[in-house]
């Protein structure tokens, strides 16, 4: 029995899901303490080089270190993302460098065999920063997107790759208790752009409460989302969130040396998910 144009339309729907449903026209999650805080990370100081693709203004006050990252998106299978992101220091300029998979894999029946559809998208991201004064950074990221679809025997044409390239540019203040960032996301490509604008209210380590406001310059949408965090020891960490889309998150934080670990995880009517993050600093 014939199942392609079945395999297409589920195709379809998982690409969809991918990029709209979840944080439409941004970047794909790639940090398990900014998902559990309802993906408001473009004011989340402290963290390594995850901070390259919500605000890389933020490098200024990330730590040098690695990240890694995992997510089987919705638990649907065969929709994974993975990131790995180093941060380093040259001089006054700080660093920060990603790389983002996705990937959905389908498989197809045909007469007797199987075949296997695939779409696979890779971001790879290079930034930096620098402090003007003890309490102001300015940063830019650029990055380059790739997306590849192959769908066996593939009439509609709807397999092929291609490739964009964007750049993204961040300004954060940040005092003891209070922080102000915006973001411009998408400034060389026309279909991928929107403005987002973050406020911390409260002492990182402590208790932080974290808002986020973004505005998508394609349809004229204003969005936000928020999150708060509490640290109830010195190495753990409490935080739960709502995202642009209403959804709930939640998570904790553990840290032991220069190890730390973060998890998540968000309620979504596609499937709800979990999110891990690991890091090391150097």
């Amino acid at each position: 029995m014939r199942k392609y144009p079945l395999v297409i339309g589920v195709l379809i729907m998982l690409l969809n899901l991918t990029l709209t449903l979840s944080w439409a026209s941004e970047q794909m999650p790639n940090s398990a303490k900014a998902l559990a805080l309802g993906n408001a990370g473009s004011a989340l100081t402290g963290g390594l080089g995850e901070v390259l693709s919500y605000n890389p203004a933020l490098l200024s006050y990330a730590n040098t270190g690695a990240t890694v990252f995992y997510t089987n998106e919705y638990a649907i299978p065969g929709l994974v993302e993975q990131s790995v992101s180093v941060s380093f220091k040259t001089g006054k300029m700080h660093w920060g460098t990603m790389i983002i998979k996705n990937e959905a894999a389908l498989l197809e029946e045909r007469q007797g065999e199987i075949c296997e559809n695939k779409w696979d998208n890779l971001k790879i991201g290079l930034g930096s920063s620098i402090k003007a004064g003890r309490n102001l950074s300015f940063g830019w990221s650029f990055w380059l997107n790739t997306q590849d679809i192959v769908i066996t025997n593939d009439p509609e044409g709807l397999a092929g790759k291609d490739s964009r390239y964007y750049l993204n540019a961040g300004l954060s203040y940040n005092r003891s208790r209070f922080g102000l960032s915006a973001v411009a996301e998408g400034l060389l490509d026309d279909d991928f752009s929107q403005l987002k604008l973050g406020l911390r209210f409260g002492e990182p380590g402590n208790l932080q409460v974290l808002g986020e406001l973004k505005y998508d310059l394609l349809d004229g949408k204003l969005n936000y989302c928020g999150g708060v965090e509490g640290w109830i020891a010195p190495n753990f960490a409490l935080r739960a969130g709502v995202d642009q889309a209403g959804m709930f998150s939640a998570g904790l934080g553990l840290g032991k040396g220069a190890l730390s670990f973060d998890y998540a995880y968000r309620v979504h009517p596609a499937g709800n998910t979990h999110y891990l993050s690991s890091g090391y600093r150097f």
